[in-house]
């Protein structure tokens, strides 16, 4: 997979080098967190780690900013026209491009991030993988155990 000029992937990330600059984050804005306005239990989620979905049929969710969260089931993986991508029957609209994908853990509070939606065309949502972030970008997500 390419980052370039027409080649259809987009991406942006913050890469932090040293791990002694993490320590700021919080000061400017990066949390290890994903925000459920519309939860009257959980407003803010934890990124508890990162994990690969590997099978079809497997729960996510994504937060999205025009239709904050709404989940759905993986249908596809990387095959003709998904190259990379993960297809998956969740809501999605224009403007949630870029929202994290997660699935959640036992106490609902912390989650598992598994990537960013990249396409939304309503009930079909394709995610890139954080596999797929990590290899490219070089970068290692920010959660709540660093």
């Amino acid at each position: 997979m390419k980052l370039a000029p027409g080649g259809g992937t987009d991406a942006g990330a913050i890469k932090i080098k040293e791990r002694r600059f993490c320590k700021v984050c919080p000061t400017i804005g990066i949390r290890a967190t994903i925000r459920n306005t519309d939860s009257s239990q959980n407003k803010t989620m934890f990124i508890d780690d990162d994990i690969t979905q590997s099978s079809n049929g497997a729960h996510l969710c994504k937060s999205g900013y025009r239709t904050h969260v709404t989940c759905g089931f993986i249908r596809a993986f990387s095959g003709v026209g998904l190259r990379d991508l993960v297809a998956t029957e969740m809501y999605s609209d224009h403007g949630d491009s870029g929202g994290p994908i997660y699935a959640y853990k036992q106490d609902f509070r912390t989650v598992s991030l598994n990537g960013i939606l990249s396409i939304n065309q309503n009930l079909l949502s394709m995610i890139t993988p954080i596999e797929i972030i990590r290899e490219v970008l070089d970068i290692v997500p920010i959660t709540i155990k660093q």
